[in-house]
């Protein structure tokens, strides 16, 4: 790459590498695809910009790799066998154009293990979480492409699927509902925030299949204090966060979730049926390598299981007594369940030591 060519740097991705993407199909015992992409992204309204950011990978070079290796697993030629895919580091945006090719859902009705790790554009370029919750596409991505380009199309078939976001907890801040899957026997997530009982029981609903559930860096959200009303189901109706950088003039709403980890983890123990393996902890996040290790998590209970978002920003929840450095002026404290977390935790393992004993 010519690097004082600025203007073409994104042009700057070998068609002799995209001709060699397109004939991957030919390795006919090809059951497994990686793609590991850069972390660091931009999104469309900095598209113009990338370059400036230190981004190596812009929006249509990253598009241009997908449509190519879609187009060579989906040749005619293409290996029958392939059956797990592998992205790190999807942008969550971009990927309009492949999700509705043939090529693309061709393959994934052949995938039976899915593997996604989703980044999203850091706008300040200093982890500033209310600057990148007040992207729109962010939102539109978990909320719908996600889901209905990337989910819906592998759900009634899907044995395996490992979801990571790298850089922010999805769940209820961006929203997302992901579907049940009847088949699945190994759940791997990473960064899922839960917040509302509807979470546990679609975890439940794969009761009857579910033999590995891995929540690496998942936390509770006991509370929600941010600037927007809130539905019924106390999700925000508009996504505008930390009035004092976004201009917000809406009043604060909050509310509070009673769940703990001893009710999940108990309902867990007579739940799932299944299980044979469980795995919950805080993995390698800080130096980028959850999603690569996550197979590595061992058992226990982890001090960011817990959490609050307050104006934007996720926070350990304070401590008794403690000091706390949020806007919230009275938010709800760290809670003293620990013993009552492990002891339920020790349910769910005693429950699949007796069943893989039998």
């Amino acid at each position: 790459m010519d690097t004082y060519d600025w203007e073409y740097r994104d042009e700057e991705l070998l068609q002799s590498f995209l001709a060699v993407l397109k004939k991957l199909g030919r390795l006919r015992n090809l059951r497994s695809v990686k793609l590991k992409s850069s972390s660091e992204c931009v999104g469309p309204q900095q598209r113009r910009h990338w370059w400036a950011r230190n981004v190596p990978e812009s929006i249509k070079f990253r598009a241009d790799v997908l449509q190519s290796l879609f187009a060579g697993l989906n040749a005619e030629y293409a290996s029958p066998k392939l059956d797990q895919l592998c992205i790190e580091n999807l942008q969550g945006c971009g990927n309009e154009m492949l999700v509705r090719s043939k090529d693309f859902g061709a393959v994934l009705s052949r995938v039976q293990k899915l593997e996604l790790q989703i980044t999203t554009e850091d706008v300040d370029g200093d982890g500033s979480l209310p600057a990148n919750l007040g992207k729109k596409e962010l939102h539109s991505f978990f909320g719908q492409q996600l889901v209905q380009g990337w989910l819906e199309p592998v759900r009634e078939h899907l044995t395996h699927l490992k979801l990571y976001s790298r850089d922010m907890y999805f769940g209820y801040l961006p929203k997302c509902h992901l579907p049940t899957f009847p088949a699945l026997r190994s759940l791997i997530l990473g960064g899922l925030s839960f917040s509302h009982e509807e979470q546990l029981t679609w975890v439940l609903t794969h009761g009857n299949t579910l033999e590995e559930l891995v929540l690496d860096n998942c936390p509770i959200v006991i509370g929600v204090r941010i600037p927007s009303t809130l539905d019924s189901n106390n999700f925000p109706i508009e996504p505008l966060f930390n009035s004092s950088s976004t201009g917000s003039i809406l009043a604060p709403s909050s509310f509070l979730y009673p769940a703990r980890w001893h009710d999940y983890f108990s309902r867990f123990a007579v739940g799932l049926n299944k299980l044979r393996s469980i795995r919950c902890g805080f993995g390698d996040w800080y130096a980028n390598a959850a999603f690569p290790k996550s197979r590595e998590l061992g058992v226990g209970l982890w001090a960011q299981r817990y959490r609050i978002l307050d104006d934007g920003e996720w926070r350990r929840p304070p401590f008794e007594g403690g000091s706390y450095d949020g806007v919230w002026n009275d938010p709800p404290e760290y809670p003293d369940c620990t013993d009552e977390d492990w002891i339920a935790l020790c349910e769910v393992k005693a429950a699949i030591e007796s069943r893989v004993g039998t």
